[in-house]
């Protein structure tokens, strides 16, 4: 695959896609937006180990802040506007707290909101 695949991880099979019964993750541009650990960031890989355990290679974006602030701050929302990716990719092992965002540009920087699954 492509993916920037750290040291202590090659011994990793990588993929473009990663699905369980309650999250689908990709590496796809356009699909691979999402909040984790509190943090907006782009997947630049999904990494399986050879006892299966799931992994994404995340980089989180430097410069983040809300997109309004009237009537209230569009943060409690999950609405930031973004830029700049901080060059730091951390590998972050599946499952975890994932929240799937949609990225939208705006200007010379880029929105980016939650997005809402119904089952």
């Amino acid at each position: 695959m492509e993916g920037p695949l750290p040291l202590p991880y090659v011994h990793c099979l990588q993929y473009k896609m990663y699905q369980d019964s309650k999250l689908s993750l990709s590496t796809i541009q356009g699909d691979n937006c999402c909040e984790i650990e509190g943090k907006v960031g782009i997947i630049k890989n999904i990494l399986k180990d050879h006892f299966t355990n799931a992994y994404v290679v995340f980089e989180e974006f430097e410069s983040i802040s809300p997109f309004f602030t009237e009537p209230l701050d569009s943060a409690l929302l999950t609405i930031f506007v973004i830029e700049k990716l901080s060059g730091i990719r951390k590998v972050i092992a599946l499952p975890t707290a994932v929240t799937k965002c949609l990225m939208l540009p705006f200007r010379d920087r880029f929105v980016v909101l939650s997005q809402m699954h119904c089952e």
